[in-house]
């Protein structure tokens, strides 16, 4: 696969400005990383990469995973500061090799950090259906608030062509609790 750089603004750190995320699939063989430029007063500033190999990511870092294939933002937990659910469509769980999952960031004070992040597989609990070779779940990610609930929730899709997954949010981030197949892609505009 090739994928494309894709990126979102969002204000991670809550300083006012919008930071610039940009997946680099490419980087470290594939393994992926997200690139995240501060936003400053008269545009970008300092910059910081963000893989699986960042404390506090739940899974390792490995070759051609591509971590960062889709990208969206949004607030999960109600703190103010907007995190970024990742893709990892190539990401091996237990032995489906390409069966993919999706990571979401936590931005805080100092930007996107691993701390607190969270992990969704097919095998996570709550979540439909057990993972699958080259399902590649995690192709297409997009945080909205789908359910009208207040809560931002996380549509997880492996292709443009069949249904999503909805991870319900809460007050405290996304949980697996209630997740449920809907045929619904996740690839409506950021």
């Amino acid at each position: 696969p090739d994928y494309s750089p894709t990126g979102v603004v969002a204000d991670f750190d809550k300083d006012g400005y919008g930071d610039l995320a940009v997946s680099d699939t490419r980087y470290n063989k594939n393994a992926g990383s997200v690139v995240v430029w501060r936003g400053g007063s008269t545009g970008p500033t300092t910059k910081y990469r963000l893989t699986q190999s960042t404390s506090g990511v739940a899974t390792a870092a490995t070759t051609r995973e591509y971590f960062g294939a889709d990208l969206s933002a949004g607030d999960t937990n109600g703190d103010g500061y907007q995190d970024l659910a990742v893709g990892v469509p190539y990401e091996k769980v237990g032995t489906a090799k390409d069966a993919g999952g999706v990571h979401v960031l936590r931005g805080g004070k100092s930007g996107l950090t691993g701390k607190n992040s969270q992990w969704f597989t097919r095998a996570s609990a709550g979540v439909p259906g057990s993972p699958a070779e080259y399902e590649n779940f995690g192709s297409l990610v997009r945080l909205r608030d789908i359910d009208r609930d207040g809560d931002k929730d996380l549509l997880v899709s492996r292709d443009y062509y069949g249904s999503g997954v909805l991870l319900p949010g809460t007050g405290s981030g996304i949980t697996g609790t209630g997740a449920r197949e809907l045929n619904v892609v996740a690839a409506f505009p950021q």
